[in-house]
């Protein structure tokens, strides 16, 4: 009985500090988990919005239930329907191949591709939720929990939450709110626009391009600071130039130009390059093409788009690059088209194209898509297209 006690109880506090935590998170981050959530393709366009808002109450309602003991069975029940629509979509989402994070713990568009690990680690979540359904629903059972020490776990989940929302403020991002309207409440800057944001010793460094002057700032909610950091003869700002401006990119553009797969060319004189990684199983590239497709016409840039593929994704890609696929069949999601076209295998050139664009890839730390890079070496991710749209029309 001591044993059952304790696996129903460690098995509580598992399932209920999981979902708390990720309620929480998600909650934080409307936006962020907006998008992965739409980076399943599963929902339609028009619910995901609801959805984005609904599911992290959900998460957060029913982890207390279960962490806390209130409300036990709709809450395990809850959390084991719950992970079970989690593990089919990830399971969904391998078997297409979908280039996408996870969302499930953390927001960020750069966090690591969905595998068959987390396939692996919600299957076990499942059963451990199904475990607490289990004991929550026996009958003529002797109470698991004494009731003198049932208020041991409500406590409990009132520290982790105060845990969580103190460590959320601690690692807070301070460049969350930072925008040019915010910049603009201390110096206004009316052509300019932010090419690039990051975090630096508790300011947020912010590099804004107004007309061909690129001004670096730090940025904090009651003041802004620009010019140069230097900290300890290291200069914090030219870091900054770095990590938005890749001199390796010219070293390398020939061997940009030669990994292209898809090429477009607007009517009349070219006057802009813009590359771009993407793979197969890219949910955000259609997107941006469409937004973007209009741009390349009216500032006359030639798009190069370079194939990222790993994995089973790997043999679809190469056939992509064999068959010479153009922006139109691409942005209208073709690949299934080709993967069942048995007739064109792969190339020569199919291989020697992805292996290196998959180079070139880790070279620059690709690890999201889409990726874009201009022909003066500016590398701007997927959630910086509207950067990407200002810097080709100016």
């Amino acid at each position: 009985m001591k044993k059952e006690q304790a696996a129903y109880i460690f098995a509580r506090i598992i399932t209920g500090g999981i979902f708390i935590y990720t309620g929480m998170i998600h909650l934080s981050d409307p936006e962020g988990f907006s998008k992965a959530v739409q980076s399943y393709e599963l929902l339609p366009a028009g619910t995901v919005g609801i959805f984005s808002l609904v599911l992290p109450l959900i998460e957060l309602l029913a982890g207390l239930s279960v962490f806390a003991g209130i409300f036990i069975r709709a809450g395990s029940l809850s959390t084991s329907f719950l992970l079970g629509c989690f593990t089919t979509a990830l399971a969904i989402s391998l078997y297409r191949g979908l280039d996408i994070s996870c969302g499930c713990f953390t927001t960020a568009p750069d966090a690591d591709k969905i595998s068959w690990i987390d396939l692996a680690r919600d299957t076990v979540l499942f059963l451990v939720s199904a475990f607490v359904v289990a004991l929550s629903f026996r009958t003529n059972r002797v109470p698991l929990i004494a009731p003198k020490e049932r208020i041991v776990l409500p406590v409990l989940a009132a520290l982790l939450i105060s845990g969580i929302l103190l460590m959320q403020l601690i690692e807070r991002d301070p460049c969350e709110n930072v925008s040019m309207e915010a910049i603009g409440r201390h110096k206004p800057y009316p052509s300019g626009f932010i090419l690039s944001k990051r975090p630096v010793h508790g300011f947020c460094e912010v590099i804004v391009q107004e007309g061909d002057k690129k001004i670096p700032m730090y940025y904090k909610e009651d003041f802004i600071i620009t010019g140069e950091m230097v900290d300890d003869k290291k200069s914090i700002t030219k870091e900054g130039f770095l990590h938005l401006i890749s001199k390796d990119f010219f070293t390398l553009r020939s061997q940009f130009d030669s990994s292209v797969a898809i090429h477009y060319v607007p009517q009349g004189e070219t006057r802009h390059t813009l590359y771009m990684f993407a793979s197969p199983g890219c949910p955000n590239c259609k997107e941006a093409l469409m937004e973007l497709l209009p741009v390349l016409d009216q500032t006359r840039t030639e798009l190069k788009i370079l194939i990222l593929a790993k994995g089973s994704m790997e043999d679809l890609a190469i056939k992509t690059i064999c068959r010479k696929m153009d922006l139109d069949t691409y942005i209208a999601k073709k690949w299934l088209e080709v993967a069942e076209d048995g007739k064109r295998g792969s190339c020569p050139d199919g291989l020697r194209i992805l292996a290196s664009s998959n180079e070139l890839g880790v070279k620059f730390g690709v690890k999201a898509v889409p990726v874009f890079i201009t022909d003066i070496g500016i590398i701007l991710s997927a959630n910086q297209l509207p950067t990407v749209i200002n810097l080709l029309k100016n």
